[in-house]
């Protein structure tokens, strides 16, 4: 990646429905971290369950071999993670500002989170929402979907949460793909 001045904030799901991909799930958080760093970048990275969790700060760089770890527990409530990224990026002056969300679907106040993700959208804040729930099921949804299922419809647009940007995975590694891609096509944008 060239240099740029960017922001970012990584808001990672640890509900308890993550269960077993947790410790991928934190090594995606810490590598992404690490790559936007090593750019120029400013990455603040948080873990939501029933409550919202500090990972990372900004000023923190992720050093090697020191992965922080959160366990699978309580519910799905991103709103003070959402709340917290929105005065992050709001206040940056970098020019690329990004919002990058893991998580395996439902959330709790998913009307207040998404109203919060829409305004960052106005802002031009790039939101991005990375489903690592069940594959199949999401596939089977948008396929019912694309024959005109309206419940299916209304269901793929709740797991996109407003954000511009929706990648569904089947699996962790993908995670970093999805990243990979939307870092680099915003750089090409601002180049």
């Amino acid at each position: 990646f060239p240099s740029h001045d960017n922001e970012a904030v990584i808001l990672t799901d640890n509900s308890s429905s993550m269960g077993g991909l947790m410790r991928s799930v934190c090594e995606n958080t810490w590598i992404i971290k690490r790559a936007i760093e090593s750019i120029n970048g400013s990455v603040t990275a948080f873990s939501f369950d029933s409550d919202t969790e500090m990972l990372y700060e900004a000023k923190d760089k992720a050093k090697p071999n020191e992965l922080r770890f959160v366990p699978a527990r309580g519910s799905t409530n991103p709103i003070r993670g959402i709340i917290e990224a929105n005065r992050i990026l709001s206040a940056s002056k970098k020019s690329i500002k990004l919002l990058f969300i893991v998580t395996d679907g439902d959330w709790e106040k998913p009307e207040q989170c998404d109203s919060i993700i829409n305004s960052m959208n106005e802002q031009g804040i790039l939101t991005s929402v990375v489903f690592l729930g069940s594959y199949k099921m999401y596939k089977e949804t948008l396929d019912r979907s694309l024959k005109g299922e309206e419940q299916a419809t209304k269901y793929l647009k709740q797991l996109r949460h407003s954000a511009k940007v929706f990648h569904a995975v089947a699996n962790t590694q993908d995670v970093l793909k999805v990243a990979t891609t939307l870092v680099k096509s915003t750089l090409k944008k601002v180049a």
